[in-house]
């Protein structure tokens, strides 16, 4: 049973948008940050990308197909400083 099989069409979607948000934040480096003694720690990228692929994958069974959603498997960057894995 998929994780997400409670949540109806509208919601997966905005389940999605918020996922890619977060992906996005996290791509631009906001992964951690500290303010004074408090630090603040998002979920990790791969952690995300299952999550949006549960999502995706639920959304689909539900909707019977891909109907023009996107979907994207993410590419080491060309320059090494910024490769994660």
């Amino acid at each position: 049973m998929s994780t997400y099989a409670d949540k109806n069409k509208s919601e997966l979607e905005t389940l999605i948008t918020s996922i890619d948000s977060a992906i996005t934040q996290i791509l631009n480096g906001a992964q951690s940050y500290q303010i004074g003694s408090r630090q603040l720690t998002r979920a990790n990228l791969p952690t995300l990308l299952d999550m949006r692929s549960k999502a995706v994958k639920q959304l689909l069974e539900m909707t019977g197909g891909n109907h023009g959603l996107v979907t994207f498997e993410p590419q080491p960057d060309p320059d090494p400083k910024y490769n994660f894995t």
